[in-house]
């Protein structure tokens, strides 16, 4: 017959035990990579009503959209990063994009695009007002390109509605015309139930001040930052009326215009806001039930 001391020990053991494994099992949730796993594994979660992914695509940007009233992508990346951006939408098995958006026509935006436009069944696209004097050879490349599928195209040169409904709202904010290409960028400001996304394509502070005394309603609860966190944008007047709890910086690793620059990388954490970082965080993914957002970050070695 056991004595109590013995009895006593194993308890002890086994409370230990279970506390190791308990222990274990909360790091792993916690730290895992989730998006590597399902990819091993070949499944993959259940799509939330609203999916917002920033794609990592080096020092460039593209966003995929996923709503209840159908998907969308913001922007592709450059030429070279359109095997990413191709390689997020085929895992989940992606073969029509509802409504595409260029911010503006520089390379590192739009120089993808033209590869989802030949390979995806994209049903609208919107594209800034340009003259055609103004045009880069990226932007005419990608014109001609959707002229040769069934894709409508719409030039925007003022504020647009895109959804609107009880829950989901998303809109292209009025554009203010500069003579800086970069002001010409398509905002889009995305609200589903009480969560709210703004995107600032590579808007300088020039058209954040318009924006401010236009009274537009920028406050967003993620802001994706504008021009990979160049100082040239997200000034402080223009980050209080926003009040973002969370930023996300499109940039590559080591890139050579030194960015994001850490003078806006200061005021963002003297915000109190979470930053994310695509060269540090790889892809980040952010999911909501219109409550609260949820993060999930992938890093490729």
């Amino acid at each position: 017959m056991e004595t109590k001391a013995k009895v006593k020990s194993k308890k002890a053991v086994f409370t230990i035990i279970f506390i190791f494994l308990a222990v274990v099992l909360v790091l792993f949730v916690t730290f895992a990579d989730w998006l590597k796993i399902y990819e091993l594994v070949g499944v993959y979660p259940k799509v939330e009503k609203l999916t917002v992914a920033f794609i990592d695509v080096g020092q460039a940007d593209a966003v995929y959209i996923n709503t209840e009233k159908g998907n969308m992508l913001i922007d592709a990346g450059c030429s070279q990063d359109a095997s990413k951006v191709r390689e997020y939408l085929d895992r989940y098995h992606i073969k029509e994009i509802d409504t595409v958006i260029g911010t503006h026509d520089d390379w590192d935006h739009i120089g993808g695009m033209k590869t989802i436009v030949e390979n995806y069944n994209v049903k609208n696209i919107y594209l800034p007002k340009y003259d055609e004097k103004d045009k880069s050879d990226t932007f005419s490349t990608l014109y001609r390109s959707i002229n040769s599928t069934d894709t409508d195209v719409s030039f925007v040169s003022d504020g647009i509605k895109l959804i609107k409904s009880k829950d989901l709202n998303v809109k292209i904010l009025p554009p203010v015309d500069f003579e800086e290409d970069n002001d010409s960028s398509l905002i889009v400001k995305l609200r589903y139930k009480d969560c709210s996304f703004l995107f600032m394509g590579d808007a300088s502070s020039k058209t954040e001040e318009k924006l401010l005394e236009n009274n537009v309603n920028v406050s967003a609860d993620v802001l994706k930052v504008s021009h990979h966190g160049s100082r040239s944008a997200t000034s402080k007047s223009f980050l209080k009326a926003v009040n973002p709890t969370a930023a996300v910086l499109s940039v590559g690793e080591m890139n050579t215009y030194n960015l994001p620059s850490l003078e806006v990388v200061k005021r963002l954490s003297k915000l109190g806001c979470k930053i994310y970082r695509t060269d540090l965080d790889g892809t980040i993914v952010m999911n909501s039930d219109g409550k609260s957002i949820r993060v999930q970050t992938e890093k490729i070695a």
